[in-house]
């Protein structure tokens, strides 16, 4: 069996929680970074669910033994963010059978109405 070297000194967190959003965000800052931040931090993550509130609670387990909980809706079946507003589908139903799609990409283009990813709308290019 390994022992710990007890020479080697562990590194010392106690300050980063006052640059944790400088050091997340600074520029030039890649995804993979973020991760060794990350598993540097936390020791585990619980996922459960409150049925009676529809609430996903995530339990973090920090490096050092805090705790903290995050409590977040949890969506219904078939309900996520990648959704095309209401107003848009009913500008689409009124004109569809009078205008072309690319007329009314333009009219939801103009009218600031974004797709439910949040890109303009643009008709399907034919291949030339």
């Amino acid at each position: 069996m390994k022992r710990p070297d007890p020479a080697v000194v562990p590194p010392d967190f106690t300050g980063l929680a006052d640059d944790l959003d400088a050091a997340w965000n600074a520029p030039g800052v890649t995804m993979r970074t973020r991760q060794r931040l990350l598993r540097a931090l936390v020791t585990d993550i619980i996922a459960d669910v409150d049925e009676a509130t529809r609430e996903v609670v995530l339990t973090v387990h920090w490096r050092g033994g805090q705790h903290s909980q995050l409590r977040v809706r949890k969506p219904k079946s078939g309900e996520h963010g990648c959704r095309t507003p209401e107003e848009a589908l009913a500008v689409m139903r009124s004109t569809a059978t009078r205008w072309s799609d690319e007329d009314i990409a333009a009219s939801l283009n103009r009218m600031g109405m974004p797709t439910g990813q949040g890109k303009s709308k643009h008709p399907v290019e034919a291949a030339d």
